[in-house]
């Protein structure tokens, strides 16, 4: 396994991540290594733009979706 280590943390970014951290009956090391390993699993916008690219059947590009979705959730009538 590797080892990382983050400076610079705010201390209260850290208080509120120990605190969760407690409550979830965890140690902080836990929940931030959860935390990024879960992190690491999701696709990065790029990635899954990429991935929608290759798909067949439509004729909408992955940009256009991502611009229409991002058009219907700004629309303050919804």
């Amino acid at each position: 396994m590797a080892t990382l280590q983050v400076r610079n943390v705010s201390e209260d970014a850290a208080r509120r991540l120990r605190v969760r951290a407690a409550a979830n009956g965890q140690s902080l090391q836990e929940l931030l290594r959860l935390h990024l390993e879960e992190r690491a699993t999701q696709p990065t916008v790029a990635e899954w733009l990429a991935r929608i690219e290759t798909r067949r059947g439509g004729s909408l590009s992955g940009e256009d979706a991502v611009r229409l979705i991002r058009a219907d959730r700004d629309d303050p009538s919804r």
